[in-house]
């Protein structure tokens, strides 16, 4: 072997890369015709440093050579890339151990793995050492490269892909996410894997206890079904079974008030009075009844009601009914609210009906219809100055046939404050009362807001 010639020439190499671009040239003399892998930074001819990566080969024994080859190619846009990912790789390395059942890999344009950190990258059967530093078609199963190639594709060309997989029996979410140096080209991608199994499991787990729940729902919904056909056919039993027999009854007792009053004395009279008083009790109660069942079932049409109008609507049919109105009753402004019309429009009968008839044993009854407003929430009331009752008992109130006052002082049958309280909280409101034993009572309800419509 020669010695290589000598002659004066300027050192190309960057300092830091001077040592062992000399240590590469030696290694190449002491082994000729050996290829010798390098890399460094060289002097460009524009003034800059450009990374160089090759083989050096000492051919100075070959006749007709009498030199060192050299092969190289530009790799400074790579040496970049890992510079930049080298700063952050401490980064990278912190948040994947943070993050249990996760593993972060950066990749080059190339698909070649420059970092691979987290304790999902083992649990998926893969080997750190085994893939830092190759290409993913390299290392990778064929199908598995071929499901992420093109994710890789459109990360370089700087979209954002998030895709849920399966391996190795785990659930995983991947996110693929472009790095982008300051002018905003995309240089490496980062791809982030987490372990979602228990969630998804708990998904399943759900997804099945719903499939289970609707079934059941189904299955209750055609026992409701059922039962709300008995119950028609029962509402018709009591309309029909029931009515025919009181009509009887009723008949006939009018018939000896008519054509055999003279026969009967005092106390015939009156008992025959009360058979028939009895018998028009009876059919009310069933009319109250079968209103009060079929309220359950109707169909609710909810629009914007105006109150006021409501209002004044229900005092005329009143009066034109034969109820006489009081001087002393006091309609202040009422808003608007969110119902079925009709359905509040038998709210208001049946409330200001007993405030008319709790008061009307007053020499000045007086009645007060009107609203205010207390934690955003708009609360109707009826106050009159009537009989009132004892708070003690204010739970049995909207009871079905409930009443707390003999049955001889008011007439009703004890299914109307029933009925408020049905179709306030078939609208999703409340219903309550204040009152004292001859001072009075206040029935206030609510009704909540349906910005819709």
């Amino acid at each position: 072997m020669g010695d290589v010639p000598k002659k004066n020439t300027v050192n190309l190499s960057h300092p830091d890369d001077l040592e062992t671009i000399k240590t590469k040239r030696t290694l190449s003399l002491q082994n000729p015709g050996m290829p010798v892998a390098f890399q460094g930074r060289f002097l460009h001819s524009s003034g800059h440093y450009t990374w160089l990566e090759g083989t050096l080969t000492n051919l100075l024994h070959v006749k007709g050579v009498n030199a060192m080859v050299t092969n190289f190619r530009d790799i400074t846009q790579r040496k970049e890339v890992e510079e930049k990912l080298i700063k952050s790789e401490k980064i990278y390395r912190t948040i994947a151990s943070s993050i249990p059942g996760s593993a972060i890999c950066l990749f080059d344009a190339d698909y070649r793995y420059l970092l691979i950190e987290g304790d999902m990258v083992e649990k998926l059967g893969y080997s750190k050492d085994k893939l830092l530093g190759n290409k993913a078609e390299d290392v990778l199963l064929p199908e598995v490269f071929a499901g992420i190639q093109n994710e890789f594709k459109k990360v370089l060309e700087g979209e954002t892909i998030t895709r849920e997989s399966m391996s190795a029996g785990y659930d995983i979410i991947s996110r693929f996410i472009p790095l982008k140096d300051e002018n905003n080209i995309v240089y490496a991608i980062m791809t982030v894997a987490i372990d979602v199994t228990k969630l998804k499991n708990a998904q399943r787990d759900i997804a099945e206890l719903n499939r289970g729940l609707e079934e059941k729902i189904n299955q209750r919904t055609e026992q409701l079904r059922m039962i709300n056909k008995e119950l028609e056919s029962f509402s018709y039993s009591v309309s029909h079974d029931l009515r025919a027999p009181l009509r009887i009854i009723d008949g006939f007792a009018r018939i000896l008030m008519e054509d055999h009053l003279q026969k009967l004395d005092e106390d015939g009279q009156h008992s025959l009075n009360v058979i028939m008083g009895s018998a028009q009790k009876m059919g009310q109660l069933i009319d109250d009844l079968l209103h009060f069942s079929k309220l359950g079932r109707s169909e609710m049409r909810m629009v914007k009601v105006n109150m006021d109008d409501l209002v004044e609507e229900v005092l005329r049919e009143l009066k034109n009914g034969g109820i006489s109105i009081p001087a002393g009753l006091k309609h202040n402004k009422l808003k608007k609210a969110d119902g079925d019309n009709n359905l509040l429009k038998q709210v208001w009968v049946n409330l200001i009906s007993n405030a008319i008839k709790y008061s009307g044993a007053r020499k000045d009854p007086l009645i007060e219809i009107g609203m205010m407003e207390k934690n955003d929430k708009h609360i109707y009331y009826v106050k009159d100055n009537g009989a009132g009752f004892d708070m003690q008992y204010a739970d049995k109130l909207f009871g079905v046939f409930q009443r707390l006052h003999k049955e001889g002082e008011f007439a009703g049958t004890g299914v109307g404050l029933a009925l408020v309280q049905r179709i306030i909280a078939r609208h999703g409101g409340s219903v309550w009362a204040e009152a004292k034993i001859n001072e009075g009572a206040t029935f206030y309800f609510t009704l909540p807001e349906h910005n819709s419509i």
